[in-house]
């Protein structure tokens, strides 16, 4: 395994999950319709308040939306090791 291989897992890995983390944001935004606070699957934490004027969205990261991202880095790398041995050994 050299540095290549590493930097193009880790990219391609950050990537696969900003992608998810925007699927799970937007499903989770559309669904909105009172004011509260609502926590996404990737950690995202949206405050929406509603009034009769204006609608009003803050955003911020948890801890779990780290967690989430070394998971997905985690997983991805493994595949891609899995993949790299099985054409090594082709």
């Amino acid at each position: 395994m050299n540095k290549h291989f590493w930097y193009k897992t880790f990219t391609t890995g950050s990537v696969i999950f900003l992608f998810l983390l925007a699927i799970d944001f937007s499903i989770e935004l559309f669904q909105i319709n009172e004011s509260g606070t609502v926590v996404t699957l990737f950690g995202v934490k949206i405050v929406t308040i509603m009034t009769k004027q204006e609608l009003s969205n803050s955003l911020t990261l948890t801890y779990t939306t780290l967690i989430s991202y070394l998971l997905t880095l985690l997983v991805w790398s493994v595949i891609r090791f899995i993949i790299s041995q099985r054409k090594e050994k082709t």
